[in-house]
């Protein structure tokens, strides 16, 4: 299961890594904090979240207070070593590298995805994958209907 696929290259790659992720080394005034909080919140406004541009706007707006918590609370959990695994995911070159997975995969992205195209192109280089299509991350069906078709794929897998 791949919820987003993307592939980032050359200058766009560079400025990704130079700029998206790094950690959120604690201190004892708690800017880290603020920052982590800043890091989270702007993912759901921009993209990528520094580019707090009209260009960088995303459409979704901001999710439910408690969905910025939960996601606050797990970088948090992490916070001197999220990072890797977002660097990991830019780096990885998902057009070389999908078609060694055999397994049955299902790739899913919202239509508000900024990984939406990328995972659209990317999901035929999966030999035995397919794409489904979310509703928008803002739309009030979006996680029964990522729950269900996640839990479909599972059943039909296991």
């Amino acid at each position: 299961m791949l919820d987003g696929v993307s592939l980032i290259e050359g200058a766009e790659l560079e400025e990704i890594l130079a700029t998206y992720a790094f950690p959120f080394e604690p201190d004892l005034d708690g800017a880290y904090l603020a920052r982590l909080f800043q890091f989270c919140r702007d993912q759901y406004l921009f993209f990528p979240w520094y580019r707090r541009t009209r260009a960088g706007r995303r459409d979704g707006g901001l999710g439910s207070a408690e969905d910025l918590h939960a996601w606050v609370t797990e970088v948090m959990k992490a916070s001197t070593t999220y990072h890797l695994n977002y660097r990991a995911a830019f780096k990885w070159p998902a057009d070389r590298r999908l078609s060694l997975i055999q397994c049955p995969t299902l790739v899913t992205a919202a239509t508000n995805d900024p990984l939406y195209d990328a995972s659209v192109r990317l999901a035929p280089l999966l030999p035995n994958g397919r794409f489904l299509e979310l509703p928008r991350f803002d739309d009030p069906t979006f996680r029964a209907v990522r729950h269900d078709a996640m839990a479909a794929f599972f059943a039909g897998h296991s």
